[in-house]
């Protein structure tokens, strides 16, 4: 059950801090929905509704993702309103499904991208470099984005590379 339009979320996110960290996760939710052979349409709204809470929380990690559920109830679907709930692990909920951990896996991603700025086309050494400079200041971040890639067997680059 997805009863809320892409056109709806993106005025939920408007003038939100987090706009266009979004429309990146939910960019790469698109691509790994595809991977994945999902529904697509879910898939990229839960990436770009994850953080519509971030500027609501005043800083209480351990509400977000529950106050951006709570805001979705009834337009997304249980599995969905889970992910949200569960993607900063400070939430104290545990990722169970593929669903779950892989928004935790383009939220990471799209931040390795945003911080360090990676274009496309990515080649391997340009991604690990950014992946090493990033982990200076996020160490769990090494541990997010290759652990999934490695379990799902997901090719980074590629994902990345779809972005264009």
């Amino acid at each position: 059950m997805v009863g809320l339009t892409e056109e709806e979320a993106h005025l939920m996110l408007h003038g939100n801090s987090k706009y266009f960290h979004s429309v990146l996760v939910s960019r790469i939710m698109e691509v790994l929905s595809r991977r994945f052979n999902v529904e697509t349409r879910e898939w990229a709204l839960v990436g770009l509704t994850h953080d519509l809470d971030h500027d609501l929380i005043a800083g209480d990690m351990t509400r977000h993702g529950r106050v951006s559920a709570q805001m979705l109830e009834g337009k997304l679907s249980p599995s969905a309103l889970r992910a949200i709930r569960s993607h900063d692990h400070r939430s104290g909920l545990k990722p169970q499904s593929l669903l779950e951990r892989a928004l935790i896996f383009a939220d990471s991603l799209a931040v390795l991208i945003e911080d360090q700025k990676v274009k496309t086309p990515v080649t391997p050494g340009i991604f690990f470099d950014a992946l090493r400079n990033e982990c200076s200041d996020r160490p769990w971040i090494g541990d997010t984005i290759l652990g999934f890639a490695e379990r799902e067997g997901i090719a980074i680059q590629e994902v990345i590379n779809e972005l264009q």
